[in-house]
């Protein structure tokens, strides 16, 4: 059995460009990173969780390439940190392991996944009315959970908390989708810098920093009462993210402040 372990994982968020950093992080000389999401840790059934009482990782490790040239391996579920015991097992996995984490607007978050399931035909509601009937949906099965979590995923500060409970902030790596998105080669090169590369090789080129234009997405549409339901949901866990973590999301300060 294989005595090696990644070094690091990409645990969220949903839909904050996480598979735009997976991309340009497998351009890299030194980095290992599968193209697919891994979904591991966020689906232990009983096989799994019988090998892994007896530290056998065989069925995780088959999906990296141990006996390559590269020297750091990691992988990129974002749902990982949204799964409470998630972050539980990948200590139990690696106590030195590495988080890599991307938090986006909550709202912006939420209407992006919307988006996504109705593009995927998993949605047919209306945005606001998806919102109002996400509790009794999420708490239906875990495909439920899984699919209309909009505005639980957005409960940053509950997720990073638990992640904390594990791991030590040295080996936690936060940044912001807007950090991502606008200091593109400076975020990707602290990202590597945290990940132990000293040497920023020039290991990608710019063809690819945001994906294709959405198409046919709806349009943001809620009243007075979805809005201030959001804001009972999401405003207290955003102020406790925000002094946490430093990370500020002016456009959704300015939807709280309305």
């Amino acid at each position: 059995m294989l005595d090696k372990k990644i070094d690091f994982i990409i645990c969220g968020v949903q839909k904050s460009a996480t598979e735009l950093l997976s991309y340009h992080l497998q351009k890299h000389p030194k980095i290992f990173i599968p193209k697919q999401e891994i979904h591991f840790f966020d689906k232990l059934n009983l096989k799994r969780k019988i090998k892994i009482f007896f530290n056998d990782y065989s069925s995780y490790h088959k999906h990296f390439n141990f006996n390559s040239n590269k020297t750091i391996y990691g992988e990129k579920t974002p749902i990982y940190i949204f799964y409470k015991d998630c972050i539980r097992q990948i200590y139990k996995y690696n106590k030195n392991i590495k988080i890599v984490l991307i938090f986006r607007d909550p709202l912006q978050r939420a209407f992006s996944h919307y988006n996504m399931n109705v593009k995927k035909f998993e949605e047919k509601l209306t945005f606001e009315d998806a919102i109002f009937s996400e509790n009794c949906r999420i708490n239906k099965n875990d495909y439920g959970l899984r699919t209309y979590s909009y505005i639980e995923r957005g409960k940053y500060f509950t997720q990073i908390s638990n992640v904390t409970n594990y791991f030590k902030m040295d080996n936690i790596f936060i940044a912001s989708y807007d950090s991502l998105i606008e200091n593109f080669e400076e975020t990707i090169k602290n990202i590597i810098n945290f990940l132990g590369i000293k040497k920023h090789e020039v290991f990608f080129k710019k063809d690819r920093i945001t994906w294709k234009k959405p198409t046919n997405h709806k349009k943001m549409i809620l009243s007075k009462n979805a809005k201030n339901f959001i804001k009972e949901k999401l405003e207290i866990e955003y102020y406790n993210f925000k002094k946490l973590t430093n990370i500020s999301f002016k456009s959704f300060e300015k939807f709280l402040s309305i």
